[in-house]
């Protein structure tokens, strides 16, 4: 398992966040309203799911990914950790 760092999380989020604003047209994040996106920070790949577990696994159907971007399609998640 993989531990990152604050400063990785926060660049592969980024990258990710990047990713899904430029690249996943308005009709897709229309069309998955409420679902979840994964994204590949380094290629740039997506799939959506509609759960996590479903966009990890519709993502890595293309290639390993070793640390995805999970985000919910239409809304902003934050996740805080202690």
């Amino acid at each position: 398992m993989r531990t990152l760092d604050d400063q990785t999380a926060r660049q592969i989020a980024a990258a990710g966040d990047r990713i899904y604003l430029d690249r996943v047209s308005a009709e897709e994040k229309a069309k998955h309203e409420g679902e979840f996106v994964a994204i590949d920070p380094d290629s740039g790949r997506y799939a959506f799911g509609r759960t996590l577990g479903e966009a990890a696994t519709a993502l890595s159907r293309g290639g390993q990914v070793p640390v995805p971007r999970l985000r919910l399609v239409g809304q902003t998640l934050r996740v805080m950790h202690a």
